[in-house]
């Protein structure tokens, strides 16, 4: 019997070894000789693509760090928004095959989802529909849902961890690029007696704009260096070590004085709980000290800006006064989406047409009123309440302590940089926010019902 299966499954081996070696010569063939060769192999290709990621579900998780971090839309637009509906549909598809109809519903995206739904609901008595959106509901929400039935555990978390590194990587060569061909293509010394401030010059790369590639990088920056400094493996490791300080380097070229604060306060907050800080500062201060002394860039300058003032400061003070003024024209329902953007017009009339706060808080306020800030306040809540705050000591190399540290570091700055940017529908910041939210209950999870108690806020399955 044994050895009749051994020969038809020897024989099936072969039978399937033919039919391949039949398929190449036969693809082989039509490229030489068909027109439409080229369209069946890429046909072909995406196919095995998505199988891959339906076989897979690890390489949807890494391809949506990725995404997160790499600006990639720049060059297909729309790529983000169509991979979560990709995702999602091969999540629903796996879950009709392997009859698991449940969907893992966390409070927080039900705060999320509370938020989104105000500010939808503003629509019944905003102004004007020139700025109203959906992509709060399209994006953010849909974003969220499939975030949570991929990151399930905490080898989830580190995967998802090295697509995000990956697209930080992609982002920091692309900054460090432009500089690079800015400066040895000598066009930086052909228009140094036109331009009087050619050292404010700005670098980021293939990136519509360096305040958000900063912010975006900076903002996943804690978890990097948590993993660069944790357990794992060592290529890993060395993997985390190279973006993480390329992050730093770039959010230093894109001259983001928001992105340079937030990367010194995950810093500051990564070495308090680092064994060997003195190894990790010298790190980090060689980096700086030799972007410093190269590039001819004045970052002293920008930051000392914060101070002394100049036009762009002078300006995010204007609008933020303005916000106030338009805050308290209704304060507790807020002026509806968009509001902001349309009516602070009316208040600093040489603003193009929907110009934004550079304050997340602010237009918050604007626009959805003590109401919409409450529940966004609420969203922040249960992340603070996800992390432990409590434990400062030194780290022993315990992968948990490790991310709890990295989360509580990229959230810390990303809730100071919300103050510099408009951010309510921004995905890469609800995704930080929803995972570092999660910290607590992905622990639970896989230390089993013994330690569910010990969540604050768990999670709730619907199906």
């Amino acid at each position: 019997m044994i050895s009749a299966l051994a020969k038809y499954e020897r024989s099936l081996q072969w039978a399937l070894g033919l039919a391949l070696g039949a398929t190449a010569f036969g693809l082989l063939y039509l490229w030489t000789n068909w027109g439409r060769a080229f369209q069946v192999a890429m046909g072909i290709a995406a196919l095995s693509v998505l199988l891959s990621l339906f076989r897979y579900p690890a390489c949807l998780t890494f391809v949506y760090g990725f995404l997160m971090l790499a600006g990639v839309t720049v060059f297909i637009p729309g790529l983000t928004s169509a991979f979560f509906v990709l995702a999602l549909l091969i999540l629903i598809l796996r879950k009709l095959l392997s009859h698991e109809l449940t969907w893992r519903l966390p409070v927080f995206l039900l705060a999320a989802a509370l938020f989104a739904a105000w500010f939808q609901v503003s629509g019944l008595w905003v102004d004007q529909f020139n700025n109203y959106n959906w992509i709060l509901v399209y994006r953010v929400l849909l974003a969220l849902l499939v975030l949570y039935e991929l990151v399930k555990t905490k080898a989830d978390v580190e995967v998802f961890a090295l697509g995000a590194a990956s697209g930080m990587i992609v982002t920091s060569v692309s900054a460090l690029f432009s500089a690079y061909r800015f400066y040895a293509s000598g066009a930086a010394a052909q228009i140094a007696g036109a331009v009087t401030n050619i050292k404010g010059a700005r670098f980021y790369g293939h990136w519509g704009d360096p305040n958000i590639m900063g912010i975006t990088i900076v903002a996943f920056l804690g978890v990097t260096i948590a993993l660069w400094r944790g357990s794992g493996q060592r290529y890993v490791r060395w993997y985390m070590a190279v973006a993480s300080l390329l992050a730093v380097v770039t959010a230093f070229v894109s001259l983001s004085r928001g992105a340079m604060l937030g990367c010194f306060i995950v810093i500051v907050m990564m070495l308090a709980v680092e064994r060997h800080r003195m190894s990790l500062f010298a790190a980090f201060a060689a980096v700086v000290w030799l972007v410093v002394s190269t590039v001819p860039i004045d970052f002293i300058g920008r930051l000392a800006s914060l101070a002394t003032g100049d036009n762009s400061m002078s300006e995010r003070t204007s609008l933020v006064k303005a916000g106030f003024q338009l805050f308290c024209e209704s304060p507790f329902f807020g002026g509806g989406m968009g509001s902001f953007e349309h009516n602070v017009l009316y208040l600093i009339k040489y603003l193009p047409h929907a110009f934004f706060a550079h304050n997340t808080y602010v237009d918050i306020l604007v626009d959805g009123g003590i109401v919409g800030l409450g529940l966004f306040g609420m969203c922040i809540y249960l992340v603070v309440r996800g992390l432990n705050w409590r434990d400062w000591s030194a780290r022993r190399r315990d992968s948990v302590d490790e991310l709890n540290a990295g989360w509580r570091a990229s959230v810390a700055a990303t809730l100071f940089m919300l103050l510099t940017m408009s951010m309510i529908a921004y995905v890469s910041t609800w995704v930080l926010l929803a995972l570092a939210a999660s910290h607590r209950l992905i622990l639970a999870e896989e230390q089993g019902p013994a330690r569910i108690g010990h969540v604050p806020l768990s999670t709730l399955r619907v199906g």
